[in-house]
């Protein structure tokens, strides 16, 4: 039995290195981008795309059953770099609630010739109940429409006091043709 194992340990470990698995990446001091780790939620059907994305996400952006297959970033994504191709489209999403005095901004762009922002919504989670206080997402879609590099930021903000900052939201964006 010990002989076998060793035997299936030494095949494993020649295919590894005969087909490279176990070879390292170098990382390019040119174009140091990480990607990052993009979700999937299915998106029902819809004559208005935006009305699928707002169904998915008051539905807590299911990543199964019918419709399409949509990439969207979340707060883990804070602080990421990606890459996108040119007039590719990417959606943005971090919770919210309304009920509370802390609300997310606009999206700032620093190159606003490099990216474009589609929509910009307040989504409540489903609420069939219609209790007071449910939360909800911040809902926002780019538009890659240039190439080059660019920083996004959110900022959630006291209502009353925009220096009251809860917590802020960032990603660079590299947009290649």
């Amino acid at each position: 039995m010990r002989k076998c194992l060793v035997t299936c340990l030494i095949v494993t470990l020649a295919i590894s290195v005969f087909i490279g698995c176990g070879e390292q990446k170098q990382p390019d001091d040119d174009h140091d981008i990480i990607n990052a780790n993009m979700k999937k939620m299915m998106v029902p059907m819809s004559k208005d795309p935006y009305s699928g994305i707002r169904q998915a996400v008051s539905k807590g952006m299911p990543a199964k059953g019918s419709g399409y297959e949509v990439s969207y970033l979340d707060q883990l994504n804070n602080g990421d770099t990606i890459n996108l191709a040119l007039n590719q489209i990417q959606l943005i999403i971090l919770p919210a609630n309304q009920t509370t005095p802390y609300h997310w901004s606009e999206l700032r762009i620093d190159d606003k010739s490099i990216l474009n922002v589609n929509f910009d919504e307040y989504v409540c989670d489903d609420n069939p109940e219609k209790m007071m206080g449910v939360g909800g997402h911040r809902v926002y879609e780019i538009a890659a429409i240039a190439p080059g590099r660019t920083k996004l930021t959110a900022v959630q903000t006291h209502v009353a006091d925009e220096e009251d900052v809860l917590e802020e939201f960032t990603l660079e964006v590299v947009v290649e043709e």
